[in-house]
């Protein structure tokens, strides 16, 4: 003889499984929270170092540094081949804006965006030129911020690198590790 299963059960497993499901279900919205990205201030990058910020550099600070600009081919697979002028800083200048030593015993600089993309330079990198830029205008044009589709108000542009994977854009944070 087989188990019969009362209407009455039913409506309680029903009930049950309800429950199990709106707590999972706010146990994920919960953790997609608490995961997020810190929001910064799109107009400001900020630099840390032995995970504490140590600057909050302006727009009008990246500015006052000397100008750099890069005519630069992207091959994007997002955006396509894009040739464009790119201006901005060296990030060399912006580093040596808060420390001229900071580079100096440094394995590698991480960029991140407000969007939480990651990205890593070596310091080699940084100190052997001007081609890594943060940059803050396109073809002569302020770049816009992420919620006016563009892709700053600052982004990170490796003259040198042509496929544009490590181009960090709507960059707020350097960290020197």
């Amino acid at each position: 003889m087989g188990v019969m299963i009362r209407p009455q059960d039913n409506k309680k497993l029903y009930g049950m499984i309800a429950i199990m499901l709106t707590v999972l279900a706010l146990g994920i919205l919960l953790l997609a929270y608490l995961n997020h990205p810190a929001a910064a201030d799109p107009g400001n990058i900020s630099i840390k170092s032995q995970g504490k910020v140590i600057a909050v550099l302006s727009m009008k600070d990246v500015q006052a540094l000397p100008k750099v600009e890069k005519k630069v081919t992207i091959n994007s697979a997002s955006e396509g081949k894009t040739t464009d002028v790119w201006t901005g800083a060296s990030m060399k200048d912006v580093l040596d804006q808060v420390d001229p030593q900071l580079l100096q015993n440094a394995g590698q600089v991480l960029t991140r965006a407000e969007d939480g993309f990651t990205s890593a330079l070596t310091a080699e990198e940084i100190l052997a030129s001007d081609d890594v830029l943060i940059a803050y205008q396109q073809n002569g044009e302020l770049l816009k911020g992420k919620t006016e589709g563009g892709f700053g108000p600052f982004r990170l542009i490796l003259a040198q690198d042509p496929f544009g994977n490590r181009m960090t854009k709507y960059l707020n944070e350097l960290e020197i590790k």
